[in-house]
């Protein structure tokens, strides 16, 4: 479950806002925590953010859960290696990563903190219709809770996997040709 942060005081202006935000992120974080089942919460690893801002986040969590796995030990690549899904509480480069990796993806963001430019909203509701794209932490939390013991599964299907790859072309496109096409 790979989460973010944000500064305590407004530092620059930005798509995202600071202060409160960072607060909010964290309360999103309590109700993902208090809607994903007992099995969910056991196999639950807590990828916390590189940079804390002074919130405290680790410790926070470990106050109210306090046999929550939080680690940021190993890279993101070896720890997807020892997962079956990952989960991501924020809109960052993180879960476009995962979707170009063609690895079970799920993402939730609040729509209020985060805003699209209308010619994306499309693909983003056919990642919501496909599963991938949650609008609360709760719907979130309920959907791994039905696919959390095979996620690929859900993920193979190929309704989803178009979704997915048409999204990836557009904006989380990899090649291995990507210096010449660039240049293109």
């Amino acid at each position: 479950w790979v989460n973010s942060s944000g500064p305590r005081f407004f530092i620059r202006f930005d798509h995202v806002a600071a202060g409160m935000s960072g607060l909010n992120l964290f309360l999103q974080q309590k109700r993902f925590l208090n809607f994903v089942c007992p099995e969910v919460y056991k196999l639950l690893l807590v990828r916390p953010f590189s940079k804390d801002y002074g919130w405290n986040e680790k410790k926070r969590l470990e106050d109210i859960y306090p046999f929550l796995k939080i680690s940021r030990k190993d890279s993101i690549t070896k720890q997807l290696k020892k997962s079956r899904l990952c989960v991501h509480g924020y809109f960052g480069t993180t879960w476009l990563e995962t979707l170009s990796m063609n690895f079970p993806t799920i993402v939730y963001w609040d729509q209020n903190r985060v805003h699209t430019h209308s010619s994306v909203r499309p693909y983003l509701d056919d990642l919501r219709r496909s599963k991938i794209l949650h609008d609360t932490p709760e719907s979130a939390a309920e959907f791994i809770n039905e696919v959390y013991e095979d996620p690929w599964l859900w993920w193979m299907s190929s309704e989803l996997q178009q979704v997915k790859d048409k999204f990836c072309h557009l904006f989380a496109r990899t090649s291995k040709n990507c210096l010449k096409e660039w240049k293109e």
